[in-house]
Formats: structure tokens, sequence, C-alpha cells
């Protein structure tokens, strides 16, 4: 196989590992997908190391394109260099955080819905919420809201 392949391999490697690293920083440490049923209507779905290295891995492989074909060059220039590699990471990050972004507001928002349902809690509780990340908001005011059960017929 020629370079332009391998370039090409080691910028979607770059971007996937861009993904990780925001995987990592913002609190999805876990392999695969997961679903959490913030209410019967809501469900929000948290990306997880593999579909953030995913996103990373398309992000960075279409800035590279998008980057060729606005100078006019053809895909057959890239070489695997340091800064495209690190351009391909920071890509790969900041794409793969937009998509986490979008996740912990709508966990803050089923949160405040939970909240809103809840009594007062004690002040140590608002105080750790005040300081943590979204996830553990959303679990915590959850665990605060008092359970209604349904009632068919």
């Amino acid at each position: 196989m020629n370079q332009v392949y391998y370039a090409w391999v080691w910028v979607g490697i770059a971007g996937a590992a861009g993904g990780v690293v925001n995987a990592w920083v913002s609190d999805n440490r876990f392999f695969w997908p997961s679903r959490i049923d913030a209410s019967p209507r809501l469900r929000i779905v948290r990306p997880g190391l593999a579909v953030n290295a995913v996103i990373g891995a398309f992000a960075s492989l279409i800035g590279v394109w998008a980057f060729t074909a606005a100078a006019c060059a053809g895909l057959d220039v890239i070489a695997p260099d340091p800064i495209a590699v690190i351009g391909a990471v920071v890509v790969g990050t900041l794409v793969s955080r937009v998509v986490t972004d979008e996740v912990d507001k709508r966990l803050l928002t089923a949160a405040v819905s939970k909240a809103c349902t809840a009594p007062a809690a004690h002040p140590d509780t608002a105080l750790a919420i005040e300081v943590s990340r979204p996830y553990f908001v959303f679990t915590t005011a959850s665990a605060l809201a008092p359970k209604f059960h349904r009632r068919d017929g």
C-alpha cells in the first residue's frame, strides 16, 4: 500500500484518540453507549468511548479532506506529518466534545426537572451537586425525587 493510505489511517487513528481523550475527560469512561431512562418520556444516550472514538475519527478525516480540497491539493499529497496528526487529535477531541456537551445539557435539564419535584435537600447534598459532573447531578436529583407509582385503571 502506498504512503497516502497510511497517512489517512494515521489521521483517523489520531482523531479516534482525540475522541477517547474527550470521553475520558467528560466522564464517559465506559466502552459502549449507555441509555438512561430519565422519565417515561425521555431517554438519554451517553456516548461512551466507542462512539466518541468513531466521531473523532470521522471528524478528523472530514477535516483533513476539507482542508486539502480547500487548498486545491489532491488527496494524495497528505503525509503523516506531526502537525497533521496533532491537528487530527484536536479536531477529534473538539467535535466529540460537542456531542458530549449536548448529552450533558440534556442530563442537566432532566436533573432540574427531578429536583423540582423533590423536597428540600440537605445543604451538604446541595454543595456536592454544585461542583459535580452532570451525570452525578442527575443521579443525585433522581434519588431526591419522590417515587410515584402509576395506577392502571
